[in-house]
């Protein structure tokens, strides 16, 4: 689910004021924020409110740390994409727009959770049971407040099991190999200096004259090829 949550970004989430409670949007935001951390970050929550007018784009929010202190952001963009930095912890936030209708005077909300709160949250609302006892498939469900939003995350989770499942498969092969691999060489080793102490026990006890079995073997090979060659022309023979 980190995984997940790194790839679609899903720390951010962008809301749009509906009558009397505000409806996330997700694919169809105009403003796309992805949040840098600094080397070192306390981040608990950002939330902003950002409104464009015919002067640019108005952002206000707050920045609120881990120990629930609070710094104020307050900016004013002529033009998008831009960066802000955070004082509170030199983290920044880069700022650029989607594409999609951005509704002047209307306040689009933002909040920017802690990464690991976010992927706490998802997993807290996700749910994975079997069809059935004997069954193989798994049914998945996350609670969310928008249907596309958790179409595309139920999708991506599975996108990433299965990479991280090849990823794994690879590993044990890669390294069932290498053990292999590595067997095989103690093993020849271990054979030829087998081979090697028979040869001498042989040789210091006159049990065979290796060159006469040589000389022998070189001689019984000949004389199969040839009765071999006898064979095939006897059958050239039969054939025609």
């Amino acid at each position: 689910m980190r995984q997940v949550a790194d790839t679609l970004n899903l720390q951010v989430s962008y809301y749009l004021r509906n009558k009397l409670r505000k409806s996330e949007i997700y694919t169809e935001s105009p403003l796309y924020i992805k949040y840098i951390p600094a080397v070192k970050t306390n981040l608990d929550e950002i939330e902003l409110e950002i409104e464009k007018s015919t002067t640019g784009y108005e952002i206000e929010g707050v920045y609120t740390d881990r120990e629930g202190y609070t710094t104020n952001i307050k900016e004013t963009m002529q033009s998008l994409p831009a960066h802000i930095t955070i004082p509170a912890d030199s983290s920044k936030l880069n700022i650029k727009l989607t594409g999609k209708e951005f509704i002047e005077n209307e306040k689009y909300y933002v909040t920017i959770n802690n990464i690991t709160k976010a992927v706490n949250l998802l997993c807290s609302d996700l749910s994975v049971a079997q069809t059935s006892k004997n069954s193989s498939v798994l049914n998945i469900r996350l609670l969310t407040n928008n249907t596309e939003k958790g179409a595309i995350i139920l999708r991506e989770l599975v996108k990433q099991y299965n990479v991280m499942n090849v990823k794994t498969h690879n590993e044990i092969a890669y390294n069932t190999a290498l053990f292999i691999n590595e067997r095989l060489k103690e093993i020849a080793s271990e054979l030829g200096d087998a081979e090697k102490q028979v040869v001498e026990y042989k040789q210091q006890n006159k049990i065979a004259d290796l060159e006469t079995e040589a000389q022998l073997f070189v001689q019984q090979t000949g004389e199969n090829e040839q009765r071999l060659t006898d064979i095939e022309t006897q059958l050239n023979v039969l054939s025609m």
